[in-house]
């Protein structure tokens, strides 16, 4: 899976707990993630790579996270462009002309031959991609592998989310 990530993105803390939850189980089957920092959104990236490094381990990210790139554009990464034309969500092949992706955590799952079997958007969770990454990985039990890794990391915190916007949670509080 390559997905395009910034660390402060509203995003950002479910979906790298559920990219380390899918990676923690999948990935002595085979299953990589790797991740591209950008700050093509709204400069939601560190501009230090050490920074960036040190907010995903904070995270227990443990999945390669690359230089801070491109994704849209003619300075995109040309291994993005080429992911980009084997997804017909952004190639249009009537006009050759690639599509940009909207957002940060868009993600590409890439078989083992190194075609893309699919594209999710933003708004599509992690977790949604873990039923083809099982069939790609020809994983069966993967609910059972699921509840055995989420009964080993059971969440420690037990107060609001941490998604939650802290100026709306304290606007919130005071109606």
């Amino acid at each position: 899976m390559v997905t395009n990530v910034a660390s402060k993105c509203g995003y950002t803390n479910s979906y790298y707990r559920q990219m380390v939850r899918i990676y923690s189980v999948f990935s002595p089957l085979g299953l990589e993630i790797v991740g591209l920092p950008t700050r093509e959104f709204m400069g939601q990236e560190f501009e230090n790579p050490e920074e960036i490094r040190r907010f995903a381990d904070s995270h227990g990210v443990k999945f390669p996270i690359m230089e801070i790139c491109k994704v849209n554009g003619p300075d995109a990464l040309e291994f993005v462009q080429k992911l980009k034309r084997e997804t017909p969500e952004l190639y249009n092949e009537k006009s050759n002309t690639l599509l940009p992706i909207k957002w940060n955590f868009s993600r590409f799952l890439i078989n083992q031959e190194g075609k893309v079997v699919a594209f999710r958007g933003t708004r599509t969770e992690p977790n949604e991609l873990i039923p083809k990454i099982a069939e790609l990985l020809g994983v069966s039990n993967y609910e059972e592998m699921l509840q055995k890794f989420d009964q080993l990391h059971t969440e420690s915190s037990h107060g609001a989310s941490d998604d939650v916007c802290p100026l709306r949670q304290s606007q919130d509080n005071q109606s």
